[in-house]
């Protein structure tokens, strides 16, 4: 059996007629648009990891280099096979990059052809097997070299093309139905007589018309011509990776007697990057280097690795961390449901609505090809759920192993094919735990119901909008084919792809812009706009918007008990709404503590129109609260909230001439982050400029401004033992309490 790839050859006319321009005013010659094509072609492949393999032939090479010159010395000159069949790599794209211009030969295409059609052969006849399902001949020229072939040897030749089993054959470079429209050659003209050499677009045409003739058996899948201007249109885009459909073979299970065979394929599964980034040495590719990952548990300031043998998998339950050992996976292990699609019920396709479908995949159910009993049971039941408009719904396990799926069978009748199939699309529905439920506040509010009813001009409007915009199969414009998911492909793959052959074949220039053509398939047409800009303008004058100003308060956390202001808009301050959000949830809105959730907010709401007293305990406690943070927990994670905590400090104590507490904190707090070597958090520290209090500041501080000013740029500092009252460690689970305690 042959083995599921292909085998293409690629014929690429260099020759000193390869430097023409591909069309009048345009500056591209037939020779960059083809490598174009080809790099991209391969770059598609090489990407996608695809098991087919190519050889490159080049006609008007420089230098000959190919098997059938070898046996017969006077032919087949200025041919140059490049490459032989092989997997894609860099090299050939290499090659590829290396061919600047076009040489001062002019090759024989039709030679050409025949050095392809040969490699294909001898490579088949030299592993004594059928290596590939398809064989492909790609020729890139625009036929203005030379081609010396008598009608009797294209007639003959297109007899060999069909008898090695090549499948298809493609001009790209030339269209030949546009070149026949165009009068530029005639197919009654062209045909020569016996012995006498004919053009080369004559003669490739002649000999595409050939084939065409010889296709009844189809074993010759397709024979086609392309301008290079809709090959480099299609150009622009990565192929998808191939992926070879798998069944999933099972039954149909209806109660416990009755089991209908049925296969289950894929068919829309999100496209993913087959791999994930890598890592590598800058500067150096090659080099291999291994991740090594260690754990360390914190002790206040010591930080202690921990071996690998004593680290194990756990789960977090409320505020305990449950140890689970490998042993303990494997049981937990999900295996109550087996490999199985269980009917639980029917439905009406109604109430299973879209917004239901979760998963990122819909798969196809249908009966085994050659079992006519699971045929009929599958149309009988899949006709009878159309008639009655219901579904199935199902527990699917994919293996013994799986974790239940529950699924919905909706019934799918091909009416393209005549009936040809028949069967059910699987849509994957959601558990309880999966839904998300929101409550919206009334859309009427008190107000009369007719309110929010649109009369007629606004309904005319959307009509005429809609009827705009609406694209349909049956139209002549080709927006549906436009829009139709088969001919989009997704931008964020496209612009990745390019970006990374680009970056492979030009390692040290710029990535270059984003193609417009990649962001085009997901704008409107520009004919569409034009032509529903009316109705647009209209919706915009009948439904009026106006711009609503986000009503602003100013936020006042309330401490020790005080009553909130009563001013604001609308007779409802921030303060009350607080209060009333508060009450709803059971939330005590009294601040006692500062929290390591929230801490600023706690600070601010402790300290404002405090006593001295209780702003030193306050700071006290934001002191501890900074502490914590930033060693019991990582503190690059935290950096961010502690020195907004201590910028608030800062301010606070400005404000109440008490620097001597906060200026004495932050040199101890220099010296332990230092000595740490929590790099991130100090330079985010001198960033901000957070500094120690100088005296044009508080008059009682002792801080001069160079003083405060060198804080900053030294890092040689003695530690300050202060004595921290009530400090204690927290971890994780105390902000959850703090949260909902």
């Amino acid at each position: 059996m042959a083995s599921p790839k292909e085998a293409t050859v690629i014929v690429l006319d260099v020759g000193v007629n390869s430097d023409e321009p591909i069309a009048d005013g345009v500056k591209t010659t037939a020779l960059e648009a083809s490598i174009k094509c080809i790099s991209r072609m391969l770059q598609s492949k090489l990407f996608t990891e695809s098991k087919d393999e190519f050889a490159l032939v080049l006609v008007g090479a420089e230098d000959t280099q190919n098997r059938l010159n070898e046996m017969a010395e006077d032919s087949y000159l200025n041919i140059k096979m490049e490459s032989d069949l092989k997997l894609v790599n860099w090299q050939i794209l290499d090659s590829l990059a290396e061919l600047k211009r076009a040489t001062s030969h002019r090759g024989d295409v039709f030679e050409g052809l025949k050095v392809a059609v040969d490699i294909i052969q001898f490579d088949e006849e030299s592993s004594k097997k059928k290596r590939f399902a398809k064989r492909r001949v790609i020729l890139f020229s625009n036929l203005h070299g030379t081609l010396n072939a008598s009608s009797s040897q294209i007639s003959a030749f297109a007899k060999t093309i069909h008898a090695c089993g090549i499948n298809m054959i493609q001009l790209i470079g030339v269209d030949l139905e546009e070149a026949k429209q165009s009068e530029l050659i005639q197919l009654k003209s062209s045909k020569a007589s016996k012995g006498k050499s004919v053009s080369p677009t004559a003669a490739i045409s002649e000999l595409f018309a050939s084939l065409e003739a010889l296709s009844d058996d189809k074993v010759l899948e397709s024979v086609e011509s392309y301008s290079f201007r809709d090959a480099m249109s299609y150009a622009n885009y990565f192929a998808s990776r191939q992926v070879r459909p798998t069944p999933w073979n099972g039954c149909l299970e209806l109660g416990e007697t009755l089991k209908v065979p049925v296969v289950i394929y894929a068919r829309v599964k999100e496209s993913k990057l087959k791999q994930t980034w890598k890592k590598s040495v800058i500067g150096d590719s090659t080099k291999e280097f291994k991740d090594v990952i260690s754990y360390f548990v914190q002790d206040g300031l010591v930080r202690q690795e921990v071996p690998k043998e004593e680290i194990g998998d756990a789960y977090r339950y409320g505020t305990t961390l449950v140890p689970y050992s490998a042993e303990d996976k494997a049981e937990m292990k999900f295996t109550g449901t087996g490999k199985c699609l269980k009917v639980v019920g029917f439905a009406l396709a109604s109430k299973v609505k879209p917004h239901l479908y979760v998963g990122d995949d819909v798969k196809i159910v249908t009966a085994p090809m050659l079992d006519d009993s699971a045929q009929t049971a599958v149309s009988a039941l899949a006709h009878a759920l159309h008639e009655e408009k219901m579904v199935i719904i199902c527990k699917y396990g994919y293996n013994k192993s799986s974790s239940p799926k529950l699924v919905s069978l909706s019934p799918h009748l091909c009416e393209r094919a005549n009936g040809a199939f028949e069967g059910f699309y699987m849509h994957f529905l959601p558990f309880e735990d999966d839904l998300r439920l929101y409550t919206f506040a009334p859309l009427l509010d008190g107000k009369a119901k007719d309110t929010y009813q649109p009369n007629d001009e606004e309904l005319a409007a959307v009509g005429d909008l809609i009827d705009q915009l609406t694209v349909s199969k049956d139209d002549d414009d080709g927006y549906f084919d436009q829009l139709n998911p088969k001919n989009v492909r997704n931008p964020y793959l496209q612009r990745l792809f390019n970006s990374l052959q680009y970056r492979a074949v030009h390692p040290n220039d710029s990535l270059p812009e984003l193609d417009p053509n990649v962001l085009s398939q997901m704008t409107m047409p520009a004919e569409l706009a034009i032509r529903s800009e009316a109705a647009r303008d209209k919706v915009k004058k009948v439904f009026e918007l106006k711009k609503i100003e986000k009503p602003k308060f100013k936020k006042n956390l309330i401490a020790d008990g005080t009553e909130p202001s009563t001013e604001g808009v609308d007779g409802l301050t921030d303060q009350m709404e607080t209060l009333v959000t508060a009450n709803v949830l059971g939330i005590d809105n009294t601040v006692s503590k500062v929290g390591t959730v929230s801490p600023v907010e706690d600070f601010t709401a402790l300290t404002t129109g405090a006593d001295d007293h209780t702003f030193e305990k306050a700071i006290q406690m934001a002191i501890n609260v900074a502490k914590d943070l930033i060693y019991s927990f990582d503190g690059q994670v935290y950096a961010d909230k502690v020195l907004r905590l201590i910028s608030v400090m800062r301010e606070r104590s400005v404000e109440r001439n008490s620097p001597t507490t906060f200026n004495q904190y932050l040199k101890t707090f220099k010296a332990e982050v230092l000595e740490n070597k929590l790099d991130i958090v100090w330079s985010k520290l001198v960033e901000r400029k957070i500094t120690l209090i100088q005296q044009e500041e508080a008059k009682t501080s002792s801080v001069t401004k160079a003083e405060a000013r060198e804080f900053l740029t030294t890092t040689k500092v003695e530690k300050i033992i202060t004595q921290q009252n009530g400090s204690k460690k927290v971890d994780d689970d105390d902000m959850i309490d703090e949260m909902f305690g």
